[in-house]
């Protein structure tokens, strides 16, 4: 599992929308709820990949099992890990302070498939 842990910080965004857009007209207690806990879900991954990456050591990953110059190769490298965490540390803050009301503000900040 932890091979494939890499991957997560791609997929789980996309999942997020997926399942909110599915959620239809949801309420905006329950549109912040989940993308709330898709970040922190988020923000726990990138935590797992700074520890392992924490090490020194270089890990690839190729989509696909395809190799370089066809497939695509992601690589966690102690650099690559701390942007990871920074950038769903700074989308948790952000997501919390427009969760006090700026949100609903904008028919798109939640995925949803109203088109209001």
């Amino acid at each position: 599992m932890s091979q494939h842990l890499i991957s997560l910080p791609i997929l789980l965004p996309m999942l997020g929308a997926l399942v909110l857009l599915l959620s239809g007209k949801a309420s905006e207690r329950t549109q912040r709820q989940l993308s709330v806990a898709f970040t922190a879900l988020l923000l726990i991954v990138c935590l797992l990949l700074l520890r392992q990456a924490a090490s020194g050591e270089l890990t690839f990953y190729s989509l696909g099992n395809w190799q370089a110059p066809y497939g695509i190769v992601l690589m966690l490298d102690r650099l690559s890990a701390l942007m990871l965490s920074l950038n769903a540390v700074l989308a948790m803050g952000c997501l919390l302070f427009a969760c006090a009301g700026e949100d609903m503000r904008g028919s798109n900040f939640h995925v949803s498939s109203s088109c209001n």
